[in-house]
């Protein structure tokens, strides 16, 4: 970005490497790969972008399971709707006034309802207020605010320092259990556990 703002101000922009990542944009778009995709995770280090790629994961694991959970909730209303064709048909075409046998989507050659189509529940996988979708955005607004609560004791700390004091919100020392990597890596897998729980909670309460 430095480059192509500085490129543009002084009117040097430095067209070889931009007619390169068109190219380069045009072969990965060619390859089916989203190329917004590709240049943020070409050009951010792997400590920056672990945590997008941990989130995308656990998204992948919450469809797997909801995706699961629909084909079986499809299964049982397909089972019910065949069992109460078989047993009540003039229940079952009250209960479904849209059928028509003439539709081929809603019925075989012999007249027989396609449950699938005519009883299929519409299961919504994932959406812009689903708990998981919350969740997520409070896990972002509580790291903002505990980032501007550390910058805020960081600031007292430097304080204390240029009066002379030695005050500190918390003393790491090597003997000190939290003074490892190993416990912020047992947090953050703490907090992808539990945004992959609360995104799929609803599925046991109605289940």
């Amino acid at each position: 970005m430095a480059t192509v703002i500085n490129g543009i101000l002084s009117r040097k922009l430095p067209w070889t490497l931009v007619l390169l990542g068109v190219f380069i944009v045009i072969v990965v778009e060619l390859l089916g790969v989203r190329s917004l995709t590709f240049a943020v995770g070409a050009y951010l280090s792997i400590a920056t972008t672990l945590a997008i790629f941990v989130g995308g994961v656990v998204r992948w694991m919450v469809d797997y399971a909801l995706r699961r959970y629909a084909a079986r909730q499809a299964q049982i209303d397909h089972d019910a709707s065949l069992a109460l064709w078989l047993s009540d048909r003039e229940t079952w075409l009250a209960q479904h006034p849209d059928f028509d046998p003439t539709d081929p989507t809603h019925a075989d050659p012999g007249g027989r309802p396609l449950f699938n189509a005519v009883t299929a529940r519409d299961v919504t996988l994932e959406s812009e207020v689903s708990p998981g979708s919350l969740y997520a955005s409070g896990l972002i607004a509580a790291g903002g605010i505990v980032g501007l609560l550390g910058v805020c004791i960081r600031l007292m700390e430097g304080i204390s320092e240029q009066r002379g004091g030695h005050w500190q919100f918390w003393r790491f020392s090597e003997g000190n259990p939290l003074h490892y990597d190993w416990v912020s890596v047992v947090m953050f897998a703490l907090l992808a556990f539990s945004l992959y729980y609360f995104a799929r909670k609803p599925l046991k309460n109605e289940g």
